[in-house]
């Protein structure tokens, strides 16, 4: 059965048709709709960008391996801000950064960069069912799901790929809301318009994770004007003994321009005893540097800190950042 067309519906209209195991049968929605619309109405996320390293309101950093991915997927608008700093989950044996919206993994092996599936992680993966014969909804031979009505308008306008193919038919949960799950997401109708549910933030939830993931880094706020600044950065934060890690730091002055010709001290500790004691070559023109150095050996999910200090003027300098030895 078809809705007739002559009149906008709301969800709470077509209530009554909905019966365990039926799709929804509604009215298309036309080019305008609000699902088509709030697609591309994204709460706007505040970046800083300096070097190789992106600074967010709420403290978090991106930085190798995950910005150029990030940025490359338009990850202000698709993933939102970071929630956590990148660390490694044993059990799926990746390197993860959760996002709002998202996961961003990296494969140890092969450094390979991904969006992780994440409605499959959260068991919401369901059979597949026949094709709907509605002419407003697309059918996914992939996964064996239909896609319909405000949802399917929604994908189109803002662009498949950042969802994923449909994993489970349209359904309501027990508060009355519609929901539709995608391999990368959930959306959601509520107040009359197409919401992404947070499912990085589920993600984190769900998966018992240890809260001080959420905490920023000591020393990490990365560049920012009206202090001066030192920030450390690190290439990889999982590594194995013997692979090689790139430290760079930035020095910026109160008014953020770089500081030239300081030369700082890099400090590898672990258990607060220390493992290495390198000098790194002064900061150039842009207040840069950085070195490289072997992982020391240690035992598998042991964490190194890597301390960098130094003086500028009258100014103490220290910046704190951590990796860990992968197995």
């Amino acid at each position: 059965m078809s809705l007739p067309c002559g009149r906008r519906w709301r969800v709470t209209d077509f209530l009554p048709l909905l019966l365990p195991g039926i799709i929804l049968t509604g009215c298309a929605p036309p080019a305008s709709s609000p699902g088509a619309q709030s697609a591309l109405q994204i709460e706007p996320v505040y970046i800083v960008y300096s070097g190789e390293v992106a600074s967010f309101d709420n403290g978090h950093l991106l930085e190798f391996p995950f910005l150029d991915t990030y940025k490359g997927m338009e990850g202000e608008r698709w993933l939102g801000r970071p929630v956590t700093r990148a660390f490694p989950d044993r059990e799926l044996g990746w390197t993860l950064q959760i996002f709002e919206y998202g996961v961003l993994a990296q494969d140890p092996d092969d450094l390979h960069i991904f969006l992780l599936k994440i409605s499959d992680l959260l068991g919401r993966r369901q059979g597949g069912v026949p094709a709907s014969k509605d002419s407003q909804c697309s059918y996914s031979q992939e996964t064996g799901h239909n896609l319909c009505y405000e949802f399917r308008e929604y994908v189109r306008t803002a662009g498949v790929e950042h969802f994923g193919p449909p994993v489970a038919e349209m359904t309501m949960d027990a508060e009355g809301t519609l929901y539709q799950d995608f391999e990368y997401a959930r959306l959601q109708w509520i107040g009359g318009g197409i919401v992404r549910e947070r499912c990085g933030e589920t993600f984190f939830l769900l998966r018992g994770y240890d809260r001080a993931l959420r905490e920023p880094a000591t020393g990490a706020a990365g560049p920012a004007l009206g202090v001066t600044r030192l920030y450390a950065s690190l290439a990889r934060p999982t590594l194995r003994p013997g692979e090689t890690q790139i430290l760079q730091v930035a020095l910026t002055d109160p008014t953020g321009a770089g500081i030239p010709e300081v030369t700082l001290q890099v400090t590898l500790e672990k258990d607060g005893q220390a493992l290495l004691e390198i000098t790194l070559p002064p900061t150039d023109a842009d207040g840069m540097a950085s070195l490289s150095f072997r992982v020391p050996e240690a035992d598998p999910g042991t964490r190194i800190r890597v301390i960098v200090r130094g003086m500028w003027e009258t100014t103490p300098l220290e910046s704190v950042v951590e990796f860990e030895v992968w197995w």
